[in-house]
């Protein structure tokens, strides 16, 4: 890759160059390991500063992630069989990640809670959420979930875009009044 973004392959007539260089530049979406968790934190601690400043992220993230996203939470999830990080990947650099939960539901169903996913700035529009969201969606149908759920902030569309492109609907609306204090 050069300086100015464009892609650049030495020998244009090598076709081992060619899908060499093909594959570097597919985004992908793998399972995260015990090696990846430093990545993953400095990634959700991005994802956390930039939710904190939209409408209705700081209550979010004093409610579902007042933890944060520490190097132990995400290395217990690493670990996990009902919870799963995800590493999206461009370029062979890691530049986002998903992390979702199966919850059992009262009657014995379950749903998978998809937590986080986020992707770099720089980044986005070269499909890397769409390769993480395909394999939040393969692993919640694999795992037996009948839906996924998940949490757009107000106002926040490219969020809200994002989810209905993969079928993913309002079921509910979340209201709140803040008290003072």
């Amino acid at each position: 890759m050069s300086g100015d973004g464009q892609t650049q392959i030495d020998d244009p007539g090598s076709q081992s160059a060619n899908s060499a260089e093909a594959r570097k530049l597919k985004p992908t979406a793998t399972p995260a390991t015990p090696a990846d968790v430093a990545k993953v934190e400095a990634l959700g601690k991005a994802a956390l500063a930039e939710k904190q400043d939209q409408r209705g992220g700081g209550l979010l993230l004093r409610t579902r992630f007042a933890d944060g996203l520490s190097a132990e939470t995400i290395s217990e999830a690493v670990q996990s069989d009902h919870k799963m990080i995800w590493v999206g990947e461009f370029s062979d650099a890691a530049v986002g990640f998903a992390e979702a939960e199966l919850k059992n539901l009262d009657d014995g169903g379950r749903i998978a809670e998809l937590h986080a996913l986020y992707v770099m700035p720089g980044a986005r529009g070269v499909g890397v959420g769409e390769s993480l969201m395909e394999a939040v969606l393969a692993w919640a149908e694999a795992s037996g979930a009948e839906g996924v759920d998940s949490v757009a902030l107000p106002g926040d569309r490219a969020t809200k875009n994002f989810f209905e492109q993969f079928g993913l609907k309002a079921r509910a609306i979340l209201v709140h009044r803040s008290l003072g204090g």
